[in-house]
């Protein structure tokens, strides 16, 4: 039996979550540090903001390193390929099967995959407070 060169779908999905959850929890840190550098503490509305926002990232770290461990049982490795970047794409090189390839997400589309992510995310911290 011949694997393909190619990676398969799911393995596309682990590799594609492994280069975007960070950019989610970083842009959730982000958000967290700007509301308290900007506006401090003391507030119950901000403070609750502020938790939560910590529990989702807490989430997506769960889920983050679930990704890695899936990567690294199939012997997939992932890195930047930061001699390649420009304004409009990061770039990535990823090991698979023994051949090695290269992912681009364009800015653009990498922010809009952002957003639905994290829509996702806050549904599911939803639901949980609902509960």
């Amino acid at each position: 039996m011949t694997s393909s060169v190619t990676p398969t779908e799911v393995e596309s999905f682990l590799i594609r979550e492994s280069v975007m959850l960070p950019h989610l929890i970083q842009m959730l840190n982000n958000n967290i540090e700007n509301k308290f550098k900007k506006e401090g503490l003391g507030k119950p509305l901000q403070e609750y903001y502020i938790g939560l926002t910590k529990a989702m990232v807490n989430e997506i770290n769960d889920d983050l390193t679930t990704v890695r461990k899936s990567l690294r049982d199939l012997k997939i490795k992932v890195w930047e390929d930061k001699g390649k970047e420009d304004d409009s794409s990061i770039y990535y090189r990823y090991i698979c099967r023994g051949y090695e390839h290269e992912l681009a997400i364009i800015r653009k589309q990498g922010r809009a995959e952002l957003k639905e992510k994290l829509g996702k995310y806050a549904s599911k911290m939803e639901s949980l407070l609902r509960s």
